[in-house]
């Protein structure tokens, strides 16, 4: 069977170019930057045709055929006035793994520089350096992990090649869209990528396992006396194989990977599934960001998606890259565990922000660890502090994630600039978020020091009286918030109880904030049962100016209501079952 090489593409787009509407004629350059031999995919050619009456959705079309049929696909594509445009497949070499810029790496160097808490019990967790200080380098995980609400399961998507079965990270769904293209993804089954020799250990008698290590960063699970800690504790993961057993991709395949991710029709015989929350790709080549994939990564942002890609290993221009010079896209450089750039990682104004992607413990076959280089394991710390921020704060949009990021990195120690925000520091982002790091002190009529009177509050006579003069308040709906211990008392401000559509940053000044009640006092007495009880909103506290925004502060100014807080006493809910 004949393979176009890029000769017989270019004599066949110069024949073509003099009877080509213009509307096409950018798809036809394209056609002589193409090498034809490397879109070719079991001899057939992935051209992507760009639609007009496909507008209003994803406006692009997967069009396979064998190679051999490629001049006369052109043809007949260049004479149907549905088409607006159309661009060839690409594909993408297997990326590098570099080499560690602290060679010396140990388990007994692990062991010394760690000063950390044991926080989680799993056994590798002292080996986990993206959870230390190092020298003064955090990126502060742990302690931003526990101001999070990480109550609320995140979906999160894993486009690569090599996933193997774990008894810490769990997949909960997965789909092949590299050859064999089918519902087996892991290594082993459906024909893909076999095990290797019995018993064989040396690594290149091994599958490759590059998608399985990315997964563990983010997702393996905590707190479970096995293996190690990811950074996101409530995960669910959805693998996306888009690479053969070579490590090579095609960006057709990327790019039906991220539409099926995002709850779109992916052109493959799979369904649509439950959009995730966040999508990370690992992957990177030299190239310019295909229009048919920016178009693919739009839709997703556009369905509340958050695609999280590493800025590649060449050392060099990270713009030169893809899929990291695409618009919408959080791109991330990789830094050692003390703060410098690594020396293979990619920088540039296209780069929004870096995390440690240096001796990274990650879990590889029969859930063994090893020690992992590369911005590709960067890219799942960045993506694990996205999903746990999205957990806290259910409707945060990409944008104002990246606008997050550029505003509350860490300069590198020498870096010589483009990495956009620096190096991640999870607690200044969820500040720029709207997560507040404390909760306030919000107690019943009945608790606390007022519990030894409960049997008086609870009498008949003081109900009514409580009714008449509080709008129908009694001891067990009335609560106190005390602001008592809260920055901005000497500057004046009012202490202020609001609220925000759930899931949206806790903030006074949001779009969908609403002022409840207001004291000059450092407490404030309302009753929950008419102004704090909508589920679908969440509740604050402020001490700043609550119109302007003005002196907010997640450190300082600003605390949290807990749902949990507003639970009524239990000696409520008595009373209320014996009427």
């Amino acid at each position: 069977m004949k393979i176009l090489n890029k000769f017989a593409l270019a004599a066949c787009a110069s024949l073509l170019m003099s009877a080509v509407a213009p509307t096409i004629q950018a798809g036809i350059k394209t056609l002589n930057a193409i090498n034809g031999d490397h879109a070719v995919q079991n001899e057939q050619v992935t051209i992507m045709v760009k639609r007009e009456s496909l507008a209003g959705g994803y406006p692009w079309e997967f069009v396979r055929v064998n190679a051999d049929q490629v001049q006369e696909t052109i043809r007949n594509l260049s004479q149907d006035p549905d088409v607006i445009d159309f661009e060839f497949d690409q594909k993408i070499k297997k990326p590098t793994r570099p080499i560690s810029d602290s060679p010396s790496l140990s388990a007994s160097s692990f062991a010394a520089a760690s000063a950390l808490d044991q926080y989680y019990n799993d056994p590798l967790f002292a080996t986990q350096r993206i959870y230390q200080n190092n020298g003064g380098n955090t990126m502060r995980i742990l302690e931003a992990l526990k101001r999070a609400n990480t109550d609320r399961k995140v979906r999160v998507g894993v486009l690569d090649s090599g996933f193997l079965s774990s008894s810490d990270t769990i997949y909960h769904n997965g789909y092949s869209f590299s050859a064999p293209e089918g519902a087996a993804y892991l290594n082993g089954e459906g024909g893909i990528c076999p095990t290797g020799p019995t018993g064989a250990t040396d690594p290149s008698l091994l599958p490759p396992a590059h998608g399985a290590e990315v997964a563990s960063v983010f997702a393996a699970t905590p707190n479970n006396q096995y293996g190690m800690a990811g950074v996101a504790p409530n995960t669910e993961v959805i693998a996306g194989r888009i690479a053969d057993c070579l490590g090579d991709a095609f960006f057709t395949d990327i790019t039906a990977g991220v539409l099926w991710m995002a709850g779109l029709d992916s052109g493959r015989n799979v369904a649509p599934i439950e959009p995730v929350d966040v999508i990370n790709l690992s992957f990177s080549g030299v190239g310019t960001c295909p229009a048919y994939f920016q178009s693919a990564v739009d839709q997703a942002v556009a369905a509340g998606v958050t695609v999280v890609v590493a800025a590649g290993n060449n050392g060099g221009d990270a713009n030169q890259m893809i899929p990291g010079s695409c618009n919408n896209v959080i791109n991330v450089a990789a830094t050692t565990h003390t703060g410098d750039l690594a020396s293979f990682s990619n920088s540039g104004s296209v780069v929004d922000i870096a995390a440690t992607g240096e001796g990274v413990t990650v879990l590889t076959h029969n859930d063994d660890n090893a020690w992992a280089n590369g911005t590709s394991f960067a890219a799942p710390v960045v993506a694990g502090i996205i999903s746990a921020i999205k957990s806290s704060v259910e409707n945060v949009t990409s944008a104002e994630i990246e606008q997050a990021l550029a505003v509350s990195g860490n300069p590198a120690i020498s870096s010589g600039g483009g990495i956009g925000g620096g190096i991640i520091d999870a607690m200044k982002l969820m500040d720029e978020v709207g997560i507040p790091r404390e909760q306030a002190t919000v107690q019943y009529a009945v608790e606390g020091s007022r519990e030894r009177y409960q049997a008086a509050l609870m009498h008949s006579a003081t109900k009514a009286y409580l009714q008449k003069y509080t709008n129908g308040g009694d001891a067990c709906s009335l609560v106190e918030v005390s602001g008592e211990n809260m920055d901005g008392k000497t500057s004046g401000q009012p202490l202020s109880v609001f609220s925000v559509i759930d899931g949206y940053p806790l903030e006074p000044t949001n779009s969908s904030a609403t002022t409840v009640a207001q004291s000059s006092g450092d407490h404030l007495v309302l009753n929950a049962d008419q102004y704090l009880s909508d589920l679908s909103r969440d509740y604050g506290v402020a001490r700043c100016d609550v119109t302007t925004g003005a002196d907010c502060s997640q450190k300082t100014t600003l605390r949290a209501i807990p749902k949990a807080a507003l639970k009524k006493p239990a000696i409520c809910e008595t009373v209320a079952a014996a009427l």
